[in-house]
């Protein structure tokens, strides 16, 4: 089995590699940063470049392409939609097309952001997406692309965290960590609402159903759905740090490009089919605490 994760520097993309290198030939895609991996291969790709998609296909031949790779900064989608479009449709849409000339079974990660955020109850895999921002919108239009093939999957993940490297970017669990252990006050959302999802046990949950042949569209988040300030408090909680720092505040005051206040997803499909629960919030801490004591920032695990 080779299996090939196009963006695999990122923290999420990071835990998929070394979830895919326990049984399995892995490779992972690399544009500007040489990062290694250790039990995988390395090679540069560019997927907004046809040639560059096309040529790491060939040079890989893999039998499972994972699509981490993407544009996700909302903001700064709003105000570049060219790039956006260009990375996050016009590479799903070459990714896609590689894979099918292949014979490559593709899985693309998405994002809970093509809701609205207006369903006060978890979203199920069937219900209607509705993007309230451009972001959203061009994460919506790469899975209709990646649908086309039914042998495809689709898996939606939410506030990506986890201990990280050097090289990766900062992540809201991390930066609460180091703001409360500072002792410094943090302005926290509370009312915005989503199930935080720790890269260590999406990786396992999605490699799982990819390799159990999965198919369609999973929900792939951490269990349980909570506001920026109930995520706080339970990191303080398992942290021992200071709750009293956390300052409650209303998202409309901060954010000027529209997100979905209520994203939270179910998860329920993709327990069924793993056949075990999907770690909770308090859960998934724990085991960044132990991660955290035994390879503190800026090492890799």
């Amino acid at each position: 089995m080779k299996v090939l994760v196009i963006g695999g520097t990122s923290l999420l993309g990071d835990r998929i590699v070394r979830r895919f290198c326990e049984g399995a030939e892995v490779w992972y895609t690399v544009n500007s940063k040489e990062v290694p991996i250790q039990g995988a291969g390395r090679i540069r790709m560019d997927i907004t470049e046809p040639e560059s998609v096309e040529k790491g296909f060939r040079e890989v031949n893999p039998d499972i392409a994972v699509l981490v790779a993407a544009y996700t900064e909302v903001d700064a989608c709003e105000r570049n939609r060219e790039r956006a479009i260009s990375l996050n449709i016009g590479g799903a849409e070459k990714v896609f097309r590689a894979c099918q000339k292949n014979g490559t079974k593709l899985v693309y990660i998405s994002t809970d952001a093509i809701f609205d955020g207006t369903k006060l109850e978890p979203y199920t895999e069937g219900d209607r997406p509705n993007p309230p921002n451009f972001y959203a919108r061009t994460k919506l239009e790469a899975e209709k692309i990646v649908l086309q093939s039914v042998e495809n999957l689709v898996c939606r993940v939410s506030t990506i965290y986890g201990n990280r490297s050097a090289h990766h970017r900062q992540n809201v669990v991390m930066w609460m960590i180091e703001t409360l252990a500072a002792q410094k006050r943090i302005e926290l959302f509370e009312d915005r609402f989503c199930n935080p999802t720790f890269a260590d046990e999406a990786a396992d949950v999605i490699a799982t159903i990819a390799l159990r042949g999965g198919t369609g569209i999973f929900h792939t988040t951490g269990r349980n759905c909570v506001s920026r300030v109930e995520l706080g408090r339970l990191v303080a909680g398992v942290f021992g740090l200071d709750e009293n720092l956390i300052v409650p505040v209303r998202s409309t005051a901060y954010q000027s490009v529209p997100r979905g206040l209520h994203s939270c997803l179910s998860v329920t499909k993709a327990e069924q089919f793993i056949g075990r629960k999907i770690q909770t919030v308090e859960e998934s801490l724990r085991v960044l605490k132990d991660q955290i004591e035994e390879a503190p920032f800026g090492k890799n695990l």
